[in-house]
Formats: C-alpha cells, sequence, structure tokens
C-alpha cells in the first residue's frame, strides 16, 4: 500500500476559503467582497498559512524517512552519473588528456550531455581509451549513443573522440514519497521473514531496483511443480516488466535471507513471459492524422501491457491476471485520442481471449517478444 501523507491541507484557495467561511459563519450577515481589506488579509494568511503546511508536511516526510534509515538501515536511492566509453585519437604518444578533459554527445531524448574525465590519462600511442563521466546525475545522461562525439575542451593533444558503446549508469534520486512507499511496504510486514507469501513480496519490493513482485507459496523453480513445504520464490520485476539484474535478485535473496525464519527456503525466478501477436485495422477521426494516431496506438498498448497487474490502489502492486481479453484490448485502442473506429482486430491470429501460463506470467512487453502491428486510415 502506499504511504499516506500527513493530512495537512497546502492549498492557499481552500485555506483561504475555509477562512472566509469561518468569519461569515461567526458574523452573520457579513460577506466576503473581493477587495475588502478583511476579505485581502484573510488571502495573505491563507497563502501563508498553507505555505506553512506545505513545509509542516515535507518535515514530517522527511522525519520518517530519517527513521526508515537510522532505525531499519533502508536507504534511499542516491542520484548518480552516467558513464560513458570513449577512444580519443591523440597527437602521439605522451600526449595527456587533463583532468576535466570533456566531450558532448546527445541522448536519445535530444538533449546534450556533456561527459568529462576525472583524472589525467597519458596516452602510449596514438588513442588513448577513457572512461569519462556525466557533468551531470541522473538517468538524463543514458543512452548517449555509440559513435562520434564532440571535443569541448580546448586541447592541442586530442584529434578526435568516439563513444565506443552507449552511455549507462545514470541514476535519478529517489523521490521521498517513493522511498516512503517502499518503507511502508517493509515495515507493513511486521513479521521476520513475512507469514504470507505476500509479506515476502512486500520485502523484496524494498530492495533498491526492484519496482514490483509476485511471491509465490510453496514453490521452487528447480522441483516444480512438486510442492516445497516452507518455500517461497519471489519474482522481482523492473519497471519495463523485465526480470531484475543479477546484482539485485542477489540483494533480494539477502535481504530475505536476513530476516529468515529457521527451516524457511526463498527463490528469486523470472517470470514466464507470452509474447502477443497484435494487428488492427482503424480509421482516424476527420481531423487525426493517421500515422500520429498510429504511434499513440502503440504507445497505449505498450503502456497497458506494462501495467499488468497493477491494482488502482497500489501501483506497486502486481496481482496474478492470466488472462489477455480481446474485448479490453479492443477497449485500449479505440479509446485512443484520434481513433474513429476499428475495422479489425487479431490477438495472436484470432479473436480469442489469451491464456498467460507458466510460473509468475505476464505479456510481454511491446519490443521485447510481443509485436503490434496496425493500418490507420483517414
Amino acid at each position: 500500500m502506499p504511504y499516506t501523507p500527513p493530512s495537512i491541507e497546502t492549498d492557499p484557495d481552500a485555506v483561504t476559503t475555509r477562512i472566509l467561511d469561518g468569519m461569515a459563519d461567526n458574523m452573520p450577515g457579513w460577506v466576503a467582497d473581493e477587495g475588502a481589506p478583511e476579505v485581502a488579509l484573510a488571502e495573505e494568511i491563507g497563502r501563508e498559512t498553507a505555505a506553512t503546511n506545505a513545509l509542516a508536511v515535507e518535515a514530517i516526510n522527511y522525519a520518517v524517512a530519517g527513521f526508515g534509515e537510522t532505525v531499519f538501515g533502508i536507504a534511499t536511492v542516491q542520484d548518480a552519473p552516467a558513464s560513458i566509453a570513449v577512444t580519443v585519437t591523440v597527437t602521439g604518444a605522451g600526449a595527456v588528456l587533463p583532468a576535466g578533459f570533456s566531450v558532448l554527445g546527445t541522448n536519445p531524448d535530444g538533449v546534450p550531455v556533456s561527459f568529462t574525465l576525472t583524472a589525467p590519462v597519458t596516452s602510449t600511442g596514438t588513442t588513448v581509451a577513457v572512461t569519462m563521466t556525466a557533468a551531470t546525475s541522473g538517468t538524463i545522461g543514458n543512452g548517449v549513443p555509440a559513435g562520434a562525439v564532440t571535443i569541448t575542451t580546448a586541447t592541442a593533444t586530442a584529434v578526435s573522440a568516439v563513444a565506443t558503446a552507449a552511455s549507462t549508469g545514470g541514476v535519478d534520486a529517489e523521490p521521498i514519497t517513493d522511498y516512503l512507499d517502499r518503507l511502508l511496504a517493509y515495515t507493513s510486514t511486521l513479521r521476520p521473514g513475512g507469514v504470507r507469501a505476500s509479506d515476502v513480496a512486500l520485502l523484496a519490493r524494498g530492495v533498491a531496483g526492484v519496482d514490483r513482485c509476485l511471491a509465490l507459496d510453496l514453490y521452487n523453480p528447480a522441483t516444480a511443480p512438486a510442492v516445497e513445504e516452507r518455500a517461497v520464490t519471489v519474482f522481482p520485476i523492473t519497471t519495463a516488466n523485465q526480470p531484475v539484474t543479477t546484482p539485485v535478485a542477489n540483494a533480494v535473496l539477502a535481504a530475505l535471507a536476513a530476516v529468515r525464519e529457521v527451516n524457511f527456503n526463498f527463490y528469486v525466478g523470472t517470470p514466464t513471459y507470452t509474447n502477443l501477436t497484435i494487428t488492427y485495422t482503424a480509421t482516424a477521426e476527420a481531423d487525426a492524422v493517421p500515422a500520429t494516431v498510429a504511434t499513440a496506438v502503440t504507445d497505449a498498448v505498450t503502456a497497458w501491457l506494462l501495467e499488468w497487474g497493477r491494482t488502482a490502489s497500489d501501483d506497486k502492486a502486481w496481482v496474478s491476471s492470466p488472462t489477455v481479453r480481446y474485448l479490453d484490448l479492443a477497449r485500449v485502442i479505440g479509446s485512443v485520442d484520434g481513433v474513429s473506429f476499428l475495422s479489425a482486430l487479431s490477438l495472436n491470429g484470432g479473436t480469442a481471449d489469451v491464456t498467460l501460463t507458466g510460473a509468475a506470467a505476464l505479456p510481454a512487453p511491446i519490443g521485447s517478444g510481443s509485436t503490434i502491428t496496425g493500418t490507420v486510415t483517414s
């Protein structure tokens, strides 16, 4: 369940309305006239009170977060800069690339990203391979592609620079509300190791790098379908509905082992994905551009599949939903802005629902096994 912040009003208009309503209740016949001195004073008090309330809510949130870090040892995710491997062509052996040497690339969103060298490097030939760090922390530095990058430092030794792989490793600082959601998920179990499979899933969700997690009781991937007493397998996934990396999976196991009761066994598994082949034909509304509508349809279906198993009350939940319903898919496409009507739709070659099979079943994301092909006409 998500963290609920203190119920303190932070909207200036709402605070002002409460003040004016109180004045009207206590002064029969009084009417709030815009521009009157007492109304202007009430509005100013409302703004100041709302600002103070907002600071109070923030202070309470950070106090709770500090409790989580110091008492439970659950650290917030700090921001980190991306890095990129670059080969620099220099004037010859002995050429020095100074600390602060910079190059400029462009991320997939078209935003320029500067990368710098943190320590000087001396070449032994006409090229030198270095790892450079983004000047700005966060995911903004990820995805700068391999290829030529622009040297932005004035130096007589560097001739050209080429990124040999895309930049990776940038991490955004975790919003305080996301951290508090993780902390609440952890503390809501209040039982070492968890009693139910859902408790274990909540514990796994508290590990950095895990977006959602499903837990199966009495299940061991190595011996299934045989039942294993006191066994729980967790299936942690990322925001892209992909299995977490091996280091994150190991961190999940370590976190569970730290609170494991005697004779309980925890395992980490990977979801079972079912590929979907989606084809459709649609007619765009009169004022819509068919190509734009087609892109919007792909985006809508992609988002729909990425939301698989989430709940309205908890966007980090993963509830087992083993059926992809044909009519639900039709609803998603038909509801896209610019779609006038669907004239044809096929799901895995037909019009029947598709059953997702296997343990921790998920539909494969678009582009990672599932495909969508459509024609939108005017």
